[in-house]
């Protein structure tokens, strides 16, 4: 039994004093000489590169660029539990024929209004097939606050026009885990940076060392402005929603478009019986040259073979 509490009191001892002890990762003696780890095909010991900052220090410029929070502000840059979504609103809109364009330029006036923060117009055109065939198509991006004020009143200016909101739907895309993913590709390129800068300031590198590093850090910066570009677009997306309106004019049974056609013939009659006068002309024109020839040869080839049906009969009659 006594042999046992010694042994007891001895486990608890060692377990205090590994517990007292902290390791301080930039003690170079804790490795060997020879002991180190390659980057981009240059070897540094492992005291020198424990001794570049840590990995959750962010480049606050780079974070600025991407739309990022800084650490330690109580803010996560990209919580888990926050979703991003791409909202995208479409309306149908019908109204009388010569309402179509003063309501789409309504429109475009209200957005433009707002100044481009607010709202930005994407696409606008108005297509007429006559008079009374108007369709028009106006695509807006704006902040959601703004949006949603506008499409609250869709219906009203509709009415105000004589028409109707014909149709409406709703659809969101889920940008979150490309936004988080891209976000967390542009951290780590930048704590890749960070060592990358600490090591080309390092004592004893040859210059062959040096131009590794400059490689791969010149690498680094272009993948952290393409994740930044990447990042600042799906954020951009996911800031503003889009806004599809497309209009279109009412059907009428009989339309001025209708009975066009017969208007349109009357008035062209007289220029329809004068064009066909004047093909007569022309193909007689284009005719009587040949017929001053064509006429003497017939002409000829009928009294020969009348003087050669005389001679057979003559000569039938001698028989």
């Amino acid at each position: 039994m006594r042999t046992w509490m010694l042994a007891a009191v001895a486990v608890l001892a060692l377990s205090a004093c590994e517990d007292g002890l902290e390791y301080d990762g930039r003690d170079a003696g804790y490795f060997s000489e020879d002991d180190g780890i390659v980057v981009t095909g240059s070897r540094v010991d492992r005291a020198s590169f424990a001794a570049n900052e840590p990995m959750g220090v962010i480049d606050a410029e780079a974070r600025t660029e991407a739309g990022l929070s800084e650490p330690g502000n109580g803010e996560p840059s990209a919580p888990e539990t926050e979703t991003f979504l791409a909202y995208r609103y479409a309306y149908g809109l019908r109204a009388p024929a010569e309402a179509v364009r003063p309501l789409v330029q309504q429109h475009q006036q209200t957005c433009e209004a707002a100044g481009p923060s607010v709202c930005q117009i994407v696409n606008a055109n108005v297509t007429e097939a006559g008079s009374d065939r108007v369709n028009a198509r106006l695509v807006i991006r704006a902040e959601p606050g703004w949006l949603t004020t506008f499409r609250d009143g869709l219906e009203a200016d509709a009415e105000n026009a004589g028409g109707e909101v014909t149709s409406s739907s709703q659809s969101a895309e889920d940008l979150t885990r490309p936004i988080l993913d891209t976000q967390a590709r542009l951290d780590a390129q930048i704590q890749l940076r960070e060592r990358l800068t600490g090591l080309l300031d390092r004592q004893g590198a040859n210059i062959e060392e040096l131009i590794r590093v400059e490689r791969e850090l010149a690498r680094v910066n272009g993948d952290i402005e393409s994740a930044a570009a990447q990042l600042r677009a799906m954020r951009a997306r996911v800031s503003m929603s889009i806004a599809d309106l497309t209009y279109q004019s009412e059907i009428r049974p009989i339309s001025r478009s209708t009975v066009n056609p017969v208007g349109e013939a009357v008035r062209d009659f007289a220029g329809i019986v004068l064009g066909g006068l004047a093909v007569m002309i022309r193909l007689i024109a284009g005719v009587l040259p040949w017929m001053i020839l064509i006429i003497p040869a017939v002409w000829l080839l009928s009294r020969w073979r009348r003087s050669v049906n005389r001679r057979k009969a003559a000569e039938k009659a001698k028989t």
